[in-house]
């Protein structure tokens, strides 16, 4: 990859860069997300974690999700924006939310997770192959 993948939150306090093309995207409609979010569906972009480099401070805040597994959302103190989130079930990868994205045009969804809990308002026909729960594979 010839330029960084850079982002942020909305005041400028965090920062990150990542040295490599995101392993995969997906939008997440899992209740979770939902509601942590404050949408219908979260766009989620995985990454490497040794190809990550976050500067400035998070607070994080941790859930068991309906996988089982241990949800850490990391998110900017001072304005509140959700930045990236790690999992206990994956330790060496990093998702990071596409809003965060200083170019958010290079965020491209490859599937839907947790399709059957999507909004009926909200429902996105994009032909993206579909997941009733989390993505299983990575493409």
């Amino acid at each position: 990859m010839e330029q960084k993948i850079t982002g942020g939150c909305l005041c400028g306090a965090v920062r990150y860069e990542i040295d490599e093309a995101a392993k995969t995207s997906w939008l997440c409609h899992c209740r979770d997300c939902q509601k942590a979010h404050g949408s219908a569906y979260f766009p989620a972009m995985m990454f490497l974690r040794p190809a990550f480099h976050p500067q400035g401070s998070t607070t994080g805040f941790t859930v068991t999700a309906e996988s089982g597994a241990q949800i850490t959302r990391e998110f900017c103190p001072t304005c509140g924006s959700t930045l990236f989130l790690g999992t206990g079930l994956y330790p060496d990868i990093v998702i990071v939310a596409a809003g965060s994205l200083d170019d958010p045009s290079i965020y491209k969804p490859k599937a839907h997770a947790w399709a059957g809990t999507e909004w009926n308002w909200a429902h996105v026909d994009d032909g993206l192959e579909r997941f009733p729960g989390q993505v299983t594979k990575r493409k």
